[in-house]
């Protein structure tokens, strides 16, 4: 019987790392077992991928971002040279899926692979694969929850927990608005806390929530949405999420704590900002900072983000609401001069 093996590379193998490569173990669950088993994970931050592993007839996934693509593109010739089938997906390939086919792939899923990769793996059975699989932006009702069944807990520090994709901006540096919408999709709360539950069963006490963004709809960015219809929908997601967080609060043990990464306009809202800390347990996030300056903001298309002594005093809240603050900031906008760079240099605020 053919097997699937799924490949996360790296450019460095340590034998352990921070961070589960959450998608490797979404694509585990949508792989069709009654067909092929249990797929063989490989994350090359643990260990490299060895060729022999592959068996011709086999058909081998390679997730890519673009940090990653030279390493995963080295994996496509050693599967390829075993006689499987090889099928790209990520970040890298949905923005451009022309790539990993010149580079040797058999095939490309872009967008979520949640739906249509098991279709992928059935056509390669049968030798009917096609070049290209959409899986475009999947409701959030639809979005699979991981086979953490096949973690080994003592590689990795976070296990990673998405509550909800997309994000509403179209910041000039993101990819996120690019290939999961500006559309913020609440994935099941009981999907969510399933999956919480049996990380903290597994021995973790610390995740992350890899959302694109945490807040996507607090009062901050609900009062400059210009479209009243789009205002109206970030109000309902604001309490969706807000009865998501009440939930979460009553069906997961208080010692698991959590990561995650959002805007700073959390701040404008006491309410969710509490709730955050209080019954998500988020202690630390990471914050787009991006540029000292309005013009880099302006280049980064994020002129609603504070600057100078706001950005301090916004800083300051989360760190007072009991949240700590790892700073996201980017030398090399079109704006930045060596003056620009010396400041930043010379700041030492946080």
């Amino acid at each position: 019987m053919a097997k699937v093996i799924l490949v996360n590379p790296a450019m460095t193998t340590l034998g352990y790392s921070v961070i589960t490569p959450r998608w490797l173990f979404v694509i585990a669950q949508a792989t069709p077992a009654e067909l092929v088993g249990d797929p063989l994970l490989v994350d090359e931050a643990i260990q490299e991928f060895e060729p022999g592993l592959v068996d011709a007839g086999d058909i081998v996934g390679i997730g890519i971002s673009t940090g990653n693509c030279l390493a995963g593109y080295k994996i496509v010739e050693k599967a390829k040279s075993r006689g499987a089938t090889v099928i790209v997906g990520g970040i890298h390939t949905t923005i451009f899926p022309d790539e990993p086919l010149e580079m040797g792939a058999d095939a490309v899923v872009t967008g979520n692979g949640d739906i249509v990769w098991s279709q992928a793996v059935k056509d390669a059975l049968s030798h009917r694969l096609q070049k290209r699989y959409v899986g475009g932006r999947v409701a959030g009702d639809a979005l699979l929850r991981a086979r953490w069944d096949l973690l080994d807990p003592r590689h990795y520090m976070f296990a990673t927990v998405q509550t909800v994709v997309g994000c509403p901006e179209n910041c000039s540096f993101c990819s996120v608005w690019v290939t999961d919408g500006r559309q913020p999709r609440q994935r099941l709360t009981e999907k969510i806390i399933e999956e919480v539950n049996e990380l903290y069963e597994r021995g973790l006490r610390y995740i992350i929530f890899a959302d694109d963004n945490f807040n996507p709809a607090t009062l901050g960015r609900i009062a400059r949405e210009q479209s009243s219809q789009k205002r109206k929908q970030l109000e309902q997601i604001r309490e969706e999420r807000l009865r998501f967080f009440d939930q979460y609060d009553r069906s997961v043990p208080p010692n698991l704590y959590a990561f995650t990464q959002m805007t700073t306009e959390v701040t404008s809202d006491e309410e969710y900002l509490s709730a955050m800390y209080h019954k998500m347990r988020i202690r630390a996030a990471l914050v787009g900072i991006e540029s000292f300056s309005e013009e880099g903001l302006k280049n980064a298309n994020k002129l609603w983000n504070p600057t100078g002594g706001r950005m301090v005093e916004t800083i300051q809240r989360n760190q007072d609401a009991g949240i700590v603050v790892l700073s996201s900031i980017i030398c090399g906008l079109e704006s930045d001069t060596v003056q620009t760079i010396r400041t930043m240099r010379a700041k030492r605020w946080f």
